[in-house]
């Protein structure tokens, strides 16, 4: 991993906040006002990443022209004035977002170094435009964890073993898990993410940190490396609520090459940054599908959801529990393969047109049946004891097979009437709440791609007992491990998501506020030179 983190920093400069806290007006405005410079933020974040990588595992590629180029969006501010509030800020992207630039993107993967589509991910064409740096890619799970049961979340051939901030052996979840913990370290500013079934949403509970994911087709998901095109979107990792609603705005939109963005409504012209304005809610209706997680989280983790309920209803919010989700027993019924033969379906047509148009492929891969004979052929791959199962059930899938088209039907329905817009629409609510994020409840997200919003809410008690995962050496949960405030809505409701999330955000007190079990030290200040 390249890096020029190495440079002696600056004089320490008083009165600018630790790195990790700063919002992005903050950062906008210490740039306007030459309090420090771009090229000192790209710095300190390189410093900051040398300095904890090595336990976290959460950076898997420095972008090697990253201070060139922050040199040079400072000379624009200098002589042109600044993009967009996002200029010069550092963005880490997941190893799944494709670049033109020097850096990989192979989704984890060694079989796709090298590997590249002919354009850009649309997605970091909009940052560029905006003035953002891309400071490197992000660790993930290796194909957003979609390879093998046996594998370990949060594990690549590319990027090894990405580790949970809080506890030491805790789960980092699922694919987005070195994003989430970039975040939270403060190793950038914020990180773009992608999500299919919780890649988002999980990894953002686990390191105490915000994230939207959007309604499918808010964001383009041009040249990025798919799981199933029919159910992957993209948004924003960050600390905080309104930041998130600012970098949404700016990559969000039609695109070209990106068919599924049609579905955004011509009349959808959502101001995601005015709605983290106030903190009233007065006339939101709220839902608590309570038979989603009953039984599931110990009390403190209720009592915790409670109080925060009685926070948005003293801000001017209705409560209705008992807002269940109709087909949750009908779903949670279902054996294995009928809840997954849509996924494993749409990720062999998703790869295989992924392959087939990449415009350099050094190993000559076209299919899922060549991925599987390369991945079994480089031994750090790890093939025989990390599996290739669920790419082997794939294989035999085919879009027009009774059993696809049937599940494919049922999810349509689990996605709407029977799902979470059937409840806002009959009990006339704008979002549903939960605590944490109950098990499954990422599918019914994932359906018909609607939107969620997490945000912090709480640690376990420091008594908590440690509970293993079933398949790994790994915590699922235990003491001071945090979790979220999870808010869901139907297609195309991120603006009244965001309201709730910013209100909740601003009103919020925790109990407690634990910190991740090391930090980088290395601040802004001590490379500023003003």
């Amino acid at each position: 991993m390249n890096s020029e983190s190495n440079l002696l920093p600056k004089a320490h400069v008083p009165g600018i906040p630790p790195i990790v806290d700063l919002t992005l007006e903050q950062i906008a405005a210490g740039l306007d006002e030459e309090q420090f410079t771009t090229e000192d933020l790209v710095s300190t974040y390189l410093a900051r990443i040398a300095e904890v990588n090595d336990e976290f595992n959460a950076v898997v590629e420095i972008n090697e022209d990253a201070l060139i180029q922050a040199r040079e969006l400072d000379e624009w501010r200098r002589t042109q004035g600044r993009k967009s509030i996002l200029h010069g800020v550092p963005f880490l992207l997941k190893d799944s977002i494709v670049t033109t630039d020097k850096m990989q993107a192979t989704a984890g993967s060694l079989v796709l170094i090298g590997a590249k589509p002919s354009r850009e991910a649309t997605v970091v064409t909009k940052l560029r435009a905006a003035g953002a740096v891309i400071l490197g890619k992000a660790n993930m799970a290796e194909w957003a964890n979609f390879r093998a049961d046996t594998t370990l979340a949060g594990w690549s051939p590319r990027g090894g073993q990405a580790k949970g901030i809080y506890y030491r052996g805790a789960r980092p979840h699922v694919s987005s898990s070195g994003t989430a913990a970039a975040v939270r370290l403060g190793l950038c500013f914020a990180a773009i993410d992608s999500e299919t079934d919780g890649s988002m949403v999980k990894p953002a509970q686990a390191h105490n940190i915000v994230t939207i994911k959007p309604t499918t087709g808010l964001v383009s998901r041009a040249s990025c490396i798919p799981l199933a095109d029919t159910l992957d979107t993209i948004g924003p990792m960050t600390r905080f609520v309104k930041d998130a609603a600012k970098i949404l705005k700016v990559i969000a939109g039609k695109c070209i090459f990106d068919a599924v963005t049609d579905k955004i409504p011509h009349d959808f012209e959502p101001d995601f940054n005015a709605v983290c304005s106030g903190i009233t809610l007065n006339g939101i209706r709220l839902g608590v599908p309570t038979n989603f997680f009953r039984d599931e989280f110990p009390e403190s983790v209720l009592e915790t959801f409670a109080r925060a309920l009685a926070v948005l209803e003293e801000a001017g919010a209705s409560v209705v529990h008992e807002a269940n989700i109709v087909g949750v027993d009908e779903y949670m019924q279902l054996d294995l393969w009928s809840k997954e033969v849509v996924m494993h379906t749409d990720f062999k047509t998703s790869i295989n047109r992924y392959l087939q148009e990449l415009h350099t492929n050094p190993y000559g891969i076209k299919s899922l049946d060549d991925l599987i004979a390369m991945t079994k052929s480089i031994p750090e791959e790890e093939a025989t004891s990390r599996g290739t199962e669920l790419w082997e059930a794939a294989r035999g899938t085919t879009p027009d097979d009774a059993n696809y088209l049937f599940a494919k039907e049922r999810e349509w329905r689990l996605g709407n009437e029977e799902g979470i817009p059937g409840a806002i629409k009959n009990l006339k609510l704008d979002a549903l709440l939960m605590p944490s994020v109950p098990k499954q409840s990422t599918h019914f997200a994932m359906f018909q791609g609607t939107p969620i919003i997490a945000v912090p809410l709480g640690f376990y008690p420091a008594d908590q007992p440690l509970k293993k995962r079933t398949n790994g050496d790994v915590y699922e949960s235990g003491p001071n491990f945090p979790y979220c405030l999870s808010i869901w809505g139907e297609r195309f409701s991120e603006e009244k998501l965001i309201r709730i999330a910013y209100c909740f955000e601003q009103l919020w007190t925790p109990k407690v506020t634990i910190q991740p079990f090391r930090m980088p030290i290395t601040e802004l200040k001590d490379w500023s030179a003003f």
